[in-house]
């Protein structure tokens, strides 16, 4: 039996240049070749580009699709890990929307792009396909091919930035690479890619949903623009405080871990006091 080749960083950086170039250029080509059907072939092009390259490398296939079960101890844990990444997101986010041109109306477009499929449709295209093409090119390929980083933290980093990077949206880069850091500690953790395609589909399905509640969100976001610096602070001291509670005991429980009682009351009495204060601000 042959020895399979080992993937290379350059392979990665291979591979992310030519997702740019198919994000960038290919859109106009595959809308008019597959009609509305276009971002689903778009986005089942991404993996398989990884795929090519393993193929030409002589790399084996099987290792950038690992599917196995983690513990379901990890699948609620990561749901709390998720939702503390979103507050950490929402506590960069509340500062930026003050100083993005026309940011409500840039939300809203987007809505208008998943109001015009069917709901069916929408979690499909939007939620469900990506999770799947993504993680397996992001948390499987490109993390293959830069394994042997052995730090662990800046692997979840190298994989949160080249995440953020190839959506190609400047002001969502810190909410995207956030994302791509979770799942990249998800997976190095498990050695498997189920939970971040689970948490990945639920992170784009909540996006729809939000979207269809467009009155609604136009008014929250109306809400947001109009706080004082002094309310903006309060706002995201406020997710900070929740964002750290979620990430601590939720990483300490996907990790098996209990944590000292007295490092446990320090983070519980930080989390409190920044929300109070925030609260007070608001």
């Amino acid at each position: 039996m042959n020895r399979k080749n080992d993937l290379k960083p350059y392979h990665g950086f291979i591979g992310l240049v030519a997702v740019v170039i198919l994000l960038m250029f290919a859109g106009p080509i595959l809308y008019r070749t597959f009609g509305r059907w276009y971002s689903i072939v778009g986005e089942i092009l991404i993996p398989f580009i990884g795929f090519a390259i393993i193929f030409f490398a002589g790399a084996d296939i099987k290792e950038s699709i690992p599917f196995k079960l983690p513990p379901i101890r990890q699948f609620f844990a990561s749901l709390g890990l998720f939702i503390g990444t979103v507050m950490l997101s929402g506590a960069f986010n509340v500062f930026t929307s003050r100083f993005i041109p026309n940011y409500a109306d840039r939300n809203n477009a987007i809505a208008e792009t998943v109001l015009s499929i069917s709901p069916l449709e929408a979690i499909i295209s939007i939620a469900l396909i990506p999770a799947i093409c993504e993680e397996i090119f992001f948390r499987g390929f490109f993390l293959q091919t830069i394994k042997k980083v052995k730090n662990e933290a800046l692997l979840i980093v190298i994989g949160g930035i080249a995440f953020g990077i190839v959506h190609l949206d400047l002001y969502a880069f810190v909410s995207t690479a956030l994302a791509g850091a979770l799942f990249s500690f998800i997976t190095i953790k498990t050695g498997s890619l189920l939970i971040s395609v689970f948490i990945h589909f639920i992170n784009n399905a909540v996006s729809v949903v939000v979207a269809y509640q467009t009155e609604e969100l136009s008014d929250n976001l109306e809400t947001v623009l109009s706080l004082s610096l002094r309310e903006t602070i309060g706002q995201a001291l406020f997710y900070l405080g929740t964002a750290l509670l979620f990430l601590y005991f939720s990483g300490k429980w996907f990790l098996g871990k209990r944590g000292t009682g007295n490092r446990n009351l320090i983070v519980i009495i930080i989390s409190l006091f920044l929300m109070s204060v925030g609260n007070k601000l608001l």
